[in-house]
């Protein structure tokens, strides 16, 4: 028993380490103990591949090119949610699974250009509100259109004071008042974009569905794969589809190519 016991806590080599730290990251931890025993002969558990690595310190930082999901968030000022999010509907791409995901480069900057950071002296739509005397929906309108700029995080508006400070003042010196600011070219453009989306929204997502999307389940039934299979391809983009109410859509006309070239 004693015999098995030190065979079981074996000393890592200089090698085994040296594929752990260049792959941590990279690939999943049963991946690379999987690697580890392929290049060294030695078999190492995904345990015992997580606790060396915990113990020498290893992680994002020693992959190269990838930050964590937290650094990200912490440096973009967002939540790590809202970056699982944009993972899950398939607007960027993390390699590992679960909690233990990484970005590149082309990911954290399609973050930065999609959540840009709030202005540095901000104020708040409430603030806005106030000073101009606008109502609650007109001060959003004026917030979408760019008129006045800001960054929106939810259903939380930072508004830049410094705009803001410039747009008060224009508007005192040239008299310019609310239905004069109704007929301004982003004002005109937002109400064509609500009047094209709202009416008749419901009607043209049923149509999607049959026509260009299908479900999650019609998909692995028609693919014939396990729903885990199905999943890990949506998440890494290999199979086109997006999240809509927490449920996957997959694009028909790739399944029914899959299927083409399955029965040719």
């Amino acid at each position: 028993m004693a015999a098995i016991h030190s065979a079981s806590r074996r000393n890592w080599s200089e090698r085994e380490l040296e594929i752990l730290c260049s792959n941590y990251g990279l690939l999943p931890p049963e991946q690379i103990a999987k690697e580890i025993s392929r290049r060294c002969g030695t078999r190492r558990s995904r345990v015992s591949v997580l606790i060396m690595a915990n113990r020498h310190g290893v992680d994002s930082r020693f992959a190269p090119g990838l930050f964590s999901v937290r650094e990200v968030a912490l440096d973009l000022s967002i939540t790590r949610n809202i970056i699982y999010g944009c993972i899950n509907r398939g607007k960027i791409k993390a390699t590992g699974d679960g909690k233990n995901r990484f970005l590149d480069v082309a990911a954290v900057e399609t973050l930065r250009k999609l959540y840009p950071p709030p202005p540095k002296r901000h104020t708040t739509r409430q603030e806005l509100m106030r000073r101009l005397g606008y109502s609650c929906c007109h001060s959003c309108r004026l917030l979408d259109c760019g008129i006045i700029k800001g960054v929106k995080r939810g259903a939380v508006w930072y508004v830049d004071a410094d705009h803001l400070d410039e747009f008060e003042a224009e508007m005192r010196r040239s008299g310019c008042t609310r239905l004069s600011l109704s007929g301004s070219e982003p004002m005109k453009r937002h109400r064509a974009r609500c009047k094209n989306y709202y009416p008749g929204r419901k009607e043209r997502r049923r149509v999607a569905r049959s026509t260009t999307w299908m479900t999650f389940t019609e998909a692995q039934t028609a693919l014939s794969v396990p729903r885990k299979v199905l999943k890990a391809k949506l998440e890494s983009g290999e199979i086109p589809g997006r999240r809509e109410n927490d449920l996957w859509l997959v694009l028909r006309s790739h399944v029914e190519s899959l299927l083409q070239k399955g029965e040719s």
